[in-house]
């Protein structure tokens, strides 16, 4: 299988000024660690954030083998340019490499729905008026799929726990490696 990831996160103060951005951009970029950064406006929806920038470190590229640099890297960046995680900041996993049926679909959703990812990460990701903004699995074309149910982290064990949970999920329900 292949994987990618979103991190989403803020940053606020100076470090949310552009300069500081750029840097941080340039940095994470100049890597060679399969990772970029990018912008996302969910983390200035939690409370105490509206003033704060939104950011998004994304893998480039998809990988077969968890990324221990990339991570570590996004995990020392965000401690350099104090960037925090706010209850709003999601984690999102891309997988690719096996085609799922929609009883395969359906039973893996169900899992996630189970999940202490999913009861921790629902009452962000619900409207005002109840209904849930989106399903913890979705579809994105044959073949392709996305994982939403998981909190944003800015520890190591917050995106590779995670990953393994879901990974050892969907290898047991299809046998897929």
């Amino acid at each position: 299988m292949n994987w990618g990831f979103e991190n989403e996160a803020a940053v606020k103060g100076p470090y949310a000024q552009r300069a500081n951005r750029q840097r941080l951009q340039m940095l994470v970029n100049s890597t060679g660690y399969n990772l970029v950064l990018g912008t996302d406006e969910s983390p200035s929806q939690a409370n105490g954030f509206s003033d704060s920038t939104g950011l998004e470190f994304r893998t480039a590229r998809i990988w077969s083998v968890f990324p221990y640099d990339a991570v570590s890297i996004m995990i020392r960046s965000m401690e350099m340019f104090h960037i925090v995680v706010t209850p709003t900041c999601g984690l999102h996993f891309h997988f690719s490499g096996v085609t799922l049926t929609d009883d395969q679909f359906n039973r893996i959703s169900e899992a996630l729905l189970k999940t202490h990812y999913w009861h921790t990460r629902k009452k962000w990701i619900t409207d005002r008026s109840g209904e849930t903004k989106y399903a913890p699995l979705r579809k994105i074309c044959d073949g392709h799929y996305e994982a939403r149910v998981f909190n944003a982290s800015n520890k190591f064990h917050g995106i590779y726990q995670p990953w393994l949970f879901l990974k050892k999920l969907i290898v047991n329900e299809t046998g897929a490696r």
